[in-house]
């Protein structure tokens, strides 16, 4: 005897997405709460082998953007002596903020990254 699945929950399988905008909400704490960040880094490290493409342009997308800004503030983090660091500090942080919300806005409409390697936005 064989079951059939009705085509209403075959049509709704869960294509990884929730998990996804779980981790760009944990991301977008990092920034009151850095510690999440840390959380949200390893939820799209281990996730992002068994995702769906699109979905791991996204998850590719995020770990390129907490590289890039640890590397950019670490630089800012040093100017800082030469006061121009805050200027260097600022600026990363209103970039990581607009990569933040664009990559989760594409998220929401199930749509990937089209250039995730890249350092733009």
């Amino acid at each position: 005897m064989s079951e059939s699945v009705p085509s209403e929950v075959a049509n709704t399988q869960e294509d990884g997405s929730g998990v996804l905008k779980i981790t760009y909400m944990i991301f977008l704490g990092g920034l009151i709460i850095p510690i999440l960040t840390i959380v949200g880094l390893i939820m799209a490290y281990i996730n992002r082998g068994d995702a769906a493409p699109w979905v791991a342009s996204h998850y590719r997308w995020l770990i390129r953007s907490f590289w890039i800004n640890l590397l950019l503030a670490f630089v800012g983090g040093i100017l800082i002596f030469l006061y121009i660091g805050w200027i260097v500090l600022l600026v990363v942080f209103i970039w990581y903020i607009v990569r933040l919300v664009r990559g989760f806005s594409a998220a929401l409409k199930k749509k990937p990254i089209e250039n995730p390697a890249s350092w733009g936005f």
